[in-house]
């Protein structure tokens, strides 16, 4: 018999262990701060429970820092609690192994700009489909704001507003602003109230993913505009007066993430440089471009990640790693999802020594 899924038997505890909408909801803000704008308010528990399962595992937040934050809420239920994760993590992809794989370098010199520079900072995110823009995406909205030494919410700032694909400047101005508290206004009133209380990083993203440079650089059809060029446009100008004339109480990130394919034509991307490069106060932090790792930057994450490996162990991660690293079509996903079970099963056998 195959074992029961693992989404209606979290949906059901969440269901069963919190007392009210109310709690469940504060409880997300605090856990799931990257997905409190789509989870619904007035619903009935049951509800939210299968909303904020949803959105949980669509954005890859269902990890072992989702189940530690459940044990710390009900002690009393820890065995349960660890049954559903067991089940959780036969079943559901290894997108959190997957993250923390390697970009040591990038990740560390975005953490150390957003947690150091008081600018107003842009980055430029890119790389083919081996580097799995994706899922530093989805690093960048779970842990920034606990890794980072200054504090930060993440927005998502889709690329389709009121269903239509968001191509001009007044449309990207439109995709920021409903992206902060307040619904409407001006961009300079709506990014003053939305960073009163701590820094704001806006990842552009097309359908929770990096934008499509097939798509979105290359030449529109007569009569329409070129949406990098459109973005370019609205940050070098919009974007620059409203935090010019704004006066934020803490800064505005923005990452641009794009991905493409092999031999990709990057001249799409120079109007983005061109115009960030006279933006002030916005300023141009540079470009983190994503490839597939080297071992010798996936190892020390593995070390980071099993305290005390064994020789053994690390041996059979260098075998997968291997394995992935020689397919034509590799990727940090499918590495990922290679050496999640073996660092399930080191995990489990230390935890009954």
């Amino acid at each position: 018999m195959p074992p029961p899924s693992p989404r209606p038997a979290l949906v059901q505890f969440l269901g069963s262990a919190f007392s009210s909408t109310a709690e469940l909801q504060s409880w997300a803000f605090m856990h799931l701060h990257s997905i409190k704008d789509r989870l619904p308010i007035q619903v009935v528990l049951d509800e939210l429970a299968i909303r904020v399962v949803e959105h949980a595992a669509n954005s890859g937040l269902i990890d072992e820092e989702f189940f530690d934050a459940l044990r710390g809420m009900f002690p009393r239920r820890v065995v349960e609690i660890s049954e559903i994760e067991d089940l959780w993590k036969v079943n559901a992809p290894a997108t959190d192994t997957a993250r923390i794989l390697d970009r040591i370098s990038q990740w560390s010199n975005l953490l150390d700009a957003c947690g150091q520079r008081d600018e107003h900072l842009v980055f430029l995110v890119h790389g083919g489909r081996e580097g799995s823009v994706q899922q530093f995406m989805q690093r960048i909205a779970r842990n920034l704001d606990h890794e980072c030494a200054r504090r930060h919410t993440v927005a998502h700032v889709g690329t389709g507003h009121d269903q239509q694909l968001v191509s001009t400047v007044q449309t990207w101005e439109r995709a920021f602003i409903e992206k902060t508290n307040l619904a409407g206004g001006t961009l300079d009133i709506a990014l003053a109230d939305f960073a009163e209380h701590r820094a704001v990083l806006f990842m552009i993203d097309h359908r929770k993913g990096p934008l499509p440079l097939a798509r979105f650089g290359v030449r529109p059809q007569h009569g329409r505009r070129e949406p990098l060029k459109e973005l370019a446009s609205f940050l070098s100008y919009n974007l620059r007066r409203a935090l010019a004339d704004g006066g934020l109480a803490h800064p505005v990130r923005v990452v641009i993430a794009l991905e493409y394919g092999e031999r990709p034509d990057l001249s799409p991307l120079q109007p983005l440089r061109d115009a960030l490069a006279s933006a002030a106060p916005l300023v141009f932090a540079g470009e983190l471009v994503l490839s597939f790792p080297h071992w010798p930057d996936v190892e020390p994450s593995l070390r980071e990640k099993m305290k005390g490996i064994d020789e053994p162990t690390l041996s059979t991660c260098k075998q997968a790693y291997d394995g992935i690293a020689a397919r034509p079509d590799r990727s940090i996903k499918l590495l990922g999802n290679e050496l999640h079970p073996i660092i399930v099963d080191w995990k489990e056998a230390n935890r009954r020594v």
